[in-house]
């Protein structure tokens, strides 16, 4: 009984407990991925590998995507099928920058945006508006609600300058290996 339990330990296989972390320059994780977790990144001759992360180990992380397209069927429809798997090879240095956030709410992610074309549209609205009704656009109380509209705007392009929308990690972000074996 022993001795079939110390054979089956000389055979058995685990995984290498490698994984790759994100973090900020003062050493903080900020993700951490290892084998079987998925992964979004692009490479720096610009490519984007999304998929499974099957195995890191050598300094190289091995994922698994899916290329699912739509086929036709011998009844004249279409349906979505796997059309093949592919085990990508990438060596950790030559990723550019990984996805390592999700944007759980609608506003948060669209803030910016909404701030943007609303005041832009309003200023726009109100400059035709006072041409088709040949009334001054520098009038007090219109120039208040044009002032509202253009600060709503530069409040929208500092949002999406400076807090940053797609949540990939920085360049000022370290993306280091972690061999533990």
């Amino acid at each position: 009984m022993i001795l079939s339990l110390l054979s089956a330990q000389v055979f058995s296989y685990c995984q290498s407990p490698d994984f790759i972390s994100v973090r900020r320059k003062n050493g903080q994780i900020i993700k951490t991925i290892g084998s079987g977790s998925s992964i979004l990144f692009e490479t720096k001759e610009g490519y984007y590998i999304n998929g499974r992360v099957k195995e890191i180990k050598n300094d190289s992380i091995f994922v698994t995507t899916y290329d699912i397209r739509t086929v036709p069927t011998y009844l004249g429809v279409t349906k979505v099928d796997t059309f093949g798997t592919y085990l990508n090879k990438v060596n950790y240095r030559d990723i550019k920058r990984i996805k390592v956030f999700k944007r759980p709410r609608f506003i948060r992610g669209k803030i910016d945006k909404l701030l943007m074309y609303g005041g832009a549209g309003y200023v726009g609205l109100n400059i035709l508006n006072a041409l088709y009704l040949k009334q001054p656009v520098t009038e007090k109380g219109n120039l208040k609600s044009l002032g509202i509209a253009v600060g709503a705007v530069g409040v929208g392009f500092i949002i999406k300058k400076y807090f940053y929308v797609n949540r990939f990690s920085r360049r000022w972000h370290n993306i280091v290996y972690v061999k533990m074996s």
